[in-house]
């Protein structure tokens, strides 16, 4: 069990330091939006081009980050634990 939970930790710590070159945006939920509806609009409204990651700030101070790549818009754990995927297909 401790091989796997150490062969998780790599991984992420692999996939947050590819991640951390690309460009990172920040933008704050509106009320009656779910947060990837909010992200995906502020990707629309400020024309990004991907990759890049988004920050989505919530009223009750929560943030939850997306990951935008050539394939459409991630939750950011999932793309930090499968970075070799995306890391790949954005370079």
């Amino acid at each position: 069990m401790t091989r796997r939970n150490s062969a998780i930790k790599k991984r992420v710590k692999r996939g947050i330091s590819a991640f951390s070159e690309f460009n990172h945006y920040t933008t704050v939920k509106k009320e009656k939006q779910a947060s990837c509806t909010t992200a995906r609009n502020y990707i629309r409204a400020e024309n990004i081009i991907p990759p890049a990651v988004i920050s989505v700030m919530k009223a009750d101070g929560k943030i939850d980050k997306f990951f935008y790549g050539s394939t459409g818009l991630f939750q950011y754990n999932y793309a930090v634990l499968n970075c070799q995927e995306f890391y790949q297909i954005n370079h």
